[in-house]
């Protein structure tokens, strides 16, 4: 069988332990032909299960993973670069490593998920119906947040990557550290939506009902806080949210899409001249779902048209995040029908758990990619698995080539 390009997503933290040219060697030995590498990413704590170093690693909000250049970005949106990353130009020697070992080389960049300028700035974040700001997640619509992504994006092209892989270029539902009640997927949707002053006039122009909307949301919410959500569906089917306040809010969702389709079209547009391709990425498998009856639906939450998307980025990024293999099969199948054609589609596998125990599932998983037509296939997280998962990795590849 003909394997796609693979690559493994990573943190810098190991291509700066032991260097670029052993990271990229190591990578190799696996049967790893590329790096998704993070040159910005958010706060997150996570276990380092591998020895040889720090077993857990405590990640800063909103970091960028290179020497910026400040000049870029608007004043309300300064960049920053943890030490050593601030001097120490990593991204430039990891570059220079994939290029002499005939590997691709993705910068995985986050763009929205960034608690420090959402905390620095709380005009340029998502707000709930109750004008609540969602501090983690900048919005999509605001013009300061979209002259911050164009400049983002690029200073990250500045590093030649071949592809810069977008992950939040989109909305987040509401990001809960902790709650004690069934919230119900009507008052989940009604957290995923952003009512900012941004938000509300693209609705109004687009000739869509903001204030209807809104009045779903809160009420939505309102009964949940009641008690009123235990006996609420799990998923909403989309012709039942078609109905929601006289079909506002599905107005307001296609708004949204509308919103994310012409950002993702700007940072498009901000790597022309480069030979920097843009590949897009949803969240959507890595969270339980909330809309329709599949993923491909779903993703109407984030504010993501598929289609819409494929018009203005050559390549997707899917999340085959499922224990069995048919249901990657049956995801794929369904990306691969909303993109048309128009664009390239990648799949992501995590060789770890909660997803996999074992090389013959993982092979299945690769398979099923494969054979749904994916451009590439890409691992995650070489920086968070253990030795056993790596080495599933290894041991399918072989067993597919």
């Amino acid at each position: 069988m003909t394997v796609p390009p693979t690559s493994f997503f990573a943190l810098m933290h190991d291509v700066l332990a032991v260097g670029p040219e052993r990271f990229c060697d190591d990578l190799r030995q696996l049967g790893v032909d590329g790096v998704t590498i993070a040159a910005s990413y958010h706060a997150s704590r996570d276990l380092l299960p591998r020895p040889g170093g720090p077993r857990l690693i405590d990640l800063p909000p909103g970091a960028l993973y290179f020497p910026p250049d400040v000049a870029l970005y608007p004043a309300r949106t300064p960049p920053w670069a943890p030490a050593p990353y601030d001097l120490d130009d990593v991204f430039d020697r990891l570059r220079a490593a994939c290029t002499e070992r005939g590997m691709r080389l993705t910068a995985w960049t986050v763009f929205g998920f960034n608690e420090r300028l959402g905390r620095l700035d709380t005009d340029l974040v998502q707000r709930t119906a109750f004008g609540d700001p969602l501090t983690s997640d900048l919005c999509p619509a605001n013009p300061v947040t979209r002259a911050y992504y164009r400049a983002l994006a690029a200073d990250v092209a500045n590093h030649a990557p071949d592809v810069l892989l977008a992950e939040s270029l989109h909305f987040q539902p509401a990001r809960l550290t902790r709650r004690f009640l069934d919230l119900g997927a009507a008052a989940k949707l009604a957290l995923s939506l952003c009512f900012c002053e941004h938000c509300t006039e693209a609705a109004s122009d687009a000739g869509a009902d903001a204030t209807a909307a809104s009045s779903w949301a809160r009420g939505a919410i309102e009964a949940a806080y009641a008690g009123d959500a235990s006996d609420g569906p799990v998923r909403i089917p989309l012709d039942e949210v078609a109905g929601f306040a006289g079909g506002a809010v599905a107005a307001y969702l296609a708004v949204r899409a509308a919103t994310v389709a012409s950002l993702a079209a700007s940072v498009s547009d901000a790597l022309a001249g480069t030979d920097v391709a843009l590949c897009f990425m949803d969240q959507a498998a890595a969270e339980p779902g909330l809309l329709g009856s599949g993923t491909v639906e779903d993703v109407l939450r984030y504010g993501v048209d598929i289609a819409g998307i494929a018009a203005v980025c050559g390549a997707y990024q899917m999340l085959g995040y499922a224990p069995e293999a048919q249901e990657v099969a049956s995801d794929v199948s369904d990306y691969q029908a909303a993109l048309g054609g128009a664009a390239d589609l990648r799949v992501a596998l995590r060789p770890a758990v909660p997803d996999n125990a074992d090389v013959g599932n993982l092979a299945a998983k690769l398979r099923a990619a494969i054979d749904g037509g994916a451009a590439g296939i890409d691992f995650y997280n070489y920086s968070l698995v253990d030795a056993g998962a790596l080495r599933r990795v290894r041991d399918a590849l072989v067993e597919l080539r």
